[in-house]
C-alpha cells in the first residue's frame, strides 16, 4: 500500500534524499556530506533490488558485494551496476565502500540534475552584491514536503517500517540530516532507534538489516570530517538547525 500523497512522484532513495538535502530556499545543508549520503543511497537502492549486498561493521571494512549482474531497467542504476562490475575483481566480486565514494563523487549533482529535468527543482542564479554569481536549486514544495512528512510519520509511529523505509531512515539519521531538518529530539530519538535496527519485526529482510549496519558505520565516519560553522558534525547529532522540520 502506498503512503504517498496524491500527485507525489515515486522516487528512488537517492532522489528522495537529494530533495531533503536542500533547504526550502534552495541551499544544501552545509553540515551534511551530501555527496557521501547520495553515493551510499545508490548502493542502498541496488540492495533493495537484490543486485548487491552491503557488508561490514567498520568504515574501512565496509564492502559492496555483487549478487546479480542483470539489468534493473533503470538507466542510472544500470550504469552504476556496470561501474561496479568493471571495478570488481573476479575473485572477490566486491569493492570497498570507500572506493565507491571516490568513483561516485558526482552522485549528488547528477541526481539533482535529473530531478531538475523532471521538474522537481527550480534552478535560480542570483548575484551577491551584484558581483558574484550564486546558483540555487529550489526543491518542489510538494515533493520535498512529502519526503519530510514520510520521515516524520515513521518517527511518530504512524507508518510501518519496511526494507525501503529502514534504509531511508538510516541514511537520514546517521548523516545528521534529521537534525539539520529540525526534527524535534523525541522524534529523532525514535528515528535513531529504528536506524539502529531495533524493534523492526519481520517486515524487514535480513540482507537489508546487514546493509543498515554498514550505512551506520560508513555515513557516520564521513560525517565526522564535515565542518559546518566551526563545529564538527557527527552521526545522528550533526546539523545546522535547518528549516522545515519538527512534528
Amino acid at each position: 500500500m502506498s503512503e504517498r500523497s496524491p500527485g507525489v512522484s515515486d522516487l528512488s532513495l537517492p532522489a528522495e534524499l537529494v530533495l531533503l538535502l536542500h533547504k526550502t530556499n534552495g541551499r544544501p545543508f552545509a553540515s551534511v556530506d551530501a555527496h557521501t549520503v547520495v553515493a551510499v543511497a545508490e548502493v542502498a537502492e541496488l540492495v533493495l533490488r537484490g543486485r548487491v549486498e552491503l557488508r561490514g561493521r567498520r568504515p574501512r571494512s565496509s564492502r559492496v558485494v555483487l549478487l546479480d549482474r542483470s539489468p534493473t531497467g533503470v538507466d542510472w542504476l544500470d550504469r552504476d551496476l556496470e561501474l561496479l562490475v568493471f571495478w570488481m575483481s573476479s575473485r572477490s566480486a566486491s569493492i570497498s565502500l570507500r572506493t565507491w565514494f571516490s568513483l561516485r563523487r558526482l552522485a549528488f549533482t547528477e541526481h539533482r540534475s535529473r530531478l531538475h529535468a523532471a521538474g522537481h527543482f527550480e534552478h535560480r542564479r542570483d548575484r551577491v552584491l551584484g558581483l558574484w554569481s550564486h546558483e540555487r536549486y529550489v526543491p518542489s514544495e510538494r515533493e520535498r514536503g512529502a519526503r519530510l512528512e514520510k520521515l516524520l510519520r515513521v518517527a511518530r509511529g504512524e507508518s510501518h517500517v519496511d526494507d525501503r523505509t529502514l534504509l531511508f531512515v538510516a541514511l537520514s539519521y546517521f548523516s545528521g540530516l534529521s537534525l539539520a531538518l529540525s526534527v524535534e529530539q523525541s522524534l529523532r530519538e525514535r528515528l535513531g532507534s529504528i536506524a539502529r535496527g531495533e524493534k523492526l519485526g519481520e517486515a524487514v529482510d535480513t540482507t537489508v538489516v546487514t546493509a543498515q549496519v554498514a550505512v551506520d558505520t560508513s555515513v557516520v565516519a564521513a560525517q565526522v570530517a564535515v565542518v559546518a560553522g566551526g563545529a564538527v558534525a557527527t552521526g545522528g547529532d550533526g546539523g545546522d538547525g535547518g528549516d522545515g522540520g519538527g512534528g
